[in-house]
Parts: structure tokens; sequence; C-alpha cells
């Protein structure tokens, strides 16, 4: 019991410092917060931790009366009882008896049992809202990845776009002989390169966008404009 006492409060511990992180980014945001609401209605994970809780608390409401299980009684008539008639002469008593057996250690049972139901249900229930945080956390975390992986390749489009008007300028030069051919493969081989950034940017950006529409279970909304 104090394990489980003790584990309840690192997941009480975990469980703040992740409200407090999800919190103090894109608190206000209201982006962000229309991304956790795809979450909840759309990620399949967020049902099965609702269930988890919902079960958990079933069963602690059932230990209350657990108890009763452990009652028996038991009682019985003789045959003078169900047809005097036939049995007119019969003296035989009691015509009926009742009896109830309690264990002794059932009220004591019942209170260790009551607690353990109620402290399982109570780290179901901190466990699953750590979850959800954690989650919440994972979107805030792929959503500014995703922000930032979309503002790089923005940023790098102009680049190789830059680049190859640039190597177009550079090859009408050499064809009027107003450059020589090493200058024009120098612009084609820098324009490559931003080309070959510009793709692996553009991977990057699907990835982490697929990601985090997988966490929320959802196509990604718009985003505001700025």
């Amino acid at each position: 019991m104090k394990n489980l006492v003790l584990f309840l409060s690192l997941v009480s511990s975990l469980q703040g410092y992740c409200q407090q992180f999800i919190e103090s980014i894109y608190t206000t945001d209201p982006y962000v917060q229309q991304l956790f609401e795809l979450a909840f209605e759309n990620n399949k994970e967020f049902e099965t931790l609702d269930n988890t809780i919902v079960i958990a608390k079933t069963e602690s409401a059932q230990a209350t009366w657990e108890w009763m299980n452990s009652i028996r009684a038991v009682g019985n008539i003789n045959e003078y009882v169900i047809n005097p008639e036939r049995n007119q002469n019969n003296i035989l008593f009691p015509r009926y008896n009742f009896s109830l057996t309690i264990p002794l250690g059932i009220f004591a049972d019942q209170a260790t049992n009551k607690k353990i139901a109620k402290e399982k249900a109570d780290f179901a229930e901190n466990m699953a809202e750590l979850r959800k945080n954690q989650i919440k956390q994972e979107i805030v975390i792929a959503y500014n990845d995703f922000i930032k992986t979309k503002e790089l390749l923005e940023r790098q489009r102009e680049l190789t776009e830059n680049e190859y008007s640039n190597y177009l300028i550079l090859e009408e030069k050499f064809k009027n002989n107003d450059i020589d051919l090493q200058e024009l493969n120098q612009a084609q081989r820098t324009y490559n390169r931003e080309f070959s950034s510009q793709v692996s940017l553009l991977s990057d950006f699907n990835r982490i966008k697929l990601q985090l529409e997988t966490k929320i279970g959802a196509p990604l909304p718009p985003l505001p404009e700025n």
C-alpha cells in the first residue's frame, strides 16, 4: 500500500510537470487549442483512457457492496408446516429455523478492500490524465517542429528560386561569351545544392505533418493567416 501511495505521488508530480509544460507553451494559441480538441474527438487513445477511468470507478463502487457476498443465510421448515393435514400428530419443533452467517473479519476486510479499490481507481485516473497530458505535450512539440520546418522550407524555396534565377542569367551570359564555363558550372552546382536542401526539407515537412495529423487523428486544419 505504501508503494502504491508513493507511486501515485510520483505520477501526480509528473502530471503537474506535464501540465506546466503545456501551459507554458502556446497556452493562448487558438490553433493549438483546436488541435487539442481534434485529438480529444478523434484520437482513439483518449477514448481508451476514458474507458479505463470508468471501469476503475465502477470497480471501486462495486467494492462498497462486496462484503454482502460473504454473508450466508439458510432457512428451512418441517413437513408439518407444509402439509399440516397429513401430519396432525406431528410434534416436531421448531417448525422452521433460520440462520445467518457473518464472517468475523468481514468489516475489517471490507474497509481494506474498499481502500485498495479506491487507490486503484485514483491510480487509473491519474495515469490516464498523465497520458492525456503527455499526448498534449507531444502535440505541442510536433506542432512546433511543423511550424519550424515550414518556415525553413519557405526560406529554402526562396534561396533555391534565387539560385535558379541566377543560373539562368549566367547561362545567357555564357551564351554571349560574357563569362567562362567554370563560372557557369559553379552557379549550377550552387543551384543543385540548394535544390537538394529543398527536397530534403520538403521530406522532413511531410513526415512531421503526418506525425502531427496522426496524433490529432485528423487532417490539419488550415493555418491561421499572419
